[in-house]
């Protein structure tokens, strides 16, 4: 039967026409137009319905490795959870938080890999996004500068929320906290010696209160302005660490999207712009501080996300 990276390759459809949630009536997906034409299509378990919909969030999956491993997961040949590597590991549980059904609670890795085995036709759908999502790859991503560089977020790829919290090791199965409570911008990821930012430049004043409607811009393929928190004082502890983290010895993240809603109508993912250096500061509660991030940003993105 024809692939979906076939249908999009030849037809004048986008992803986003065969992915996108209706707001009324029923939801769209691959699986459900192959059925309707007649065509076969696997199993369709007992949460198929709910997980099904979670195709849109690996629409931007970007690097080779996090490819690799999310097939595997998809496809049943990734082996036992405890003989994988810690990458691995972390790699597969990024997967497995994207795809959750919202009303299903994990336990443990194994239970979450159980649920989604049982849900054929979901995994055959994801599989079939994934290809697509390869096929659009536009940029190289490379390790992180510096200290992080072998952890499995990498410099110019993309990833959703959920993909970072647990990707920069904040959370994920317990006893860490659960990714699906993460909503907040900043978050400090201790076991990485790491402050997070994830930036949204352009806001939406409806979505936004007055008190988080930061200024953030892009300056230059280096250089970033940035806008705390606004409850955060320049000598606070989180403060403190923003502006001396070289000499603490903790690194900066900064992930940037243009817009909060994406292709599919739901959240974008974000880009990595890998690690940065404090340059800056001026204020309190907000502080504004520049920072300088160690590999430059893509002149195309640069473009595409500067601030008219």
């Amino acid at each position: 039967s024809v692939s979906l990276w076939n249908f999009i390759s030849e037809s004048e459809y986008e992803l986003s026409d065969i992915l996108k949630r209706k707001r009324k009536g029923q939801d769209r997906n691959w699986t459900l137009l192959k059925r309707d034409a007649g065509g076969s299509i696997d199993n369709m378990g007992p949460l198929h319905n709910e997980i099904i919909r979670r195709g849109q969030a690996l629409a931007h999956v970007d690097d080779p490795l996090r490819l690799s491993v999310y097939r595997k997961l998809l496809n049943g040949t990734l082996g036992s959870w405890s003989e994988l590597s810690v990458e691995h590991q972390r790699l597969a549980t990024m997967l497995l938080f994207v795809v959750r059904p919202h009303e299903v609670t994990y336990t443990s890795p194994e239970q979450a890999i159980e649920i989604l085995e049982a849900e054929p036709a979901a995994c055959a759908e994801f599989l079939e996004v994934l290809e697509v999502a390869e096929s659009r790859i536009e940029h190289l991503a490379k390790p992180m500068e510096g200290r992080l560089k072998n952890e499995v977020i990498l410099t110019h790829a993309r990833y959703t929320r959920e993909e970072i919290v647990v990707g920069m090791r904040y959370a994920g199965f317990k006893p860490k906290p659960s990714p699906v409570s993460m909503q907040q911008g900043v978050f400090h990821a201790v076991d990485a010696s790491t402050d997070v930012l994830l930036v949204t430049l352009k806001k939406n004043e409806k979505n936004y209160s007055p008190t988080t409607m930061y200024r953030d811009a892009i300056i230059s393929p280096s250089i970033l302005h940035w806008e705390s928190q606004s409850t955060t004082s320049i000598d606070s502890r989180t403060g403190r660490r923003y502006v001396n983290h070289n000499e603490k010895g903790s690194e900066v993240v900064i992930f940037v999207r243009e817009t909060e809603n994406g292709e599919f109508g739901g959240a974008a993912p974000y880009l990595c712009l890998g690690t940065a250096d404090f340059v800056s500061a001026q204020g309190s509660r907000p502080i504004e501080i520049d920072w300088k991030l160690r590999t430059p940003i893509p002149a195309d993105i640069v473009a595409r996300m500067t601030l008219q």
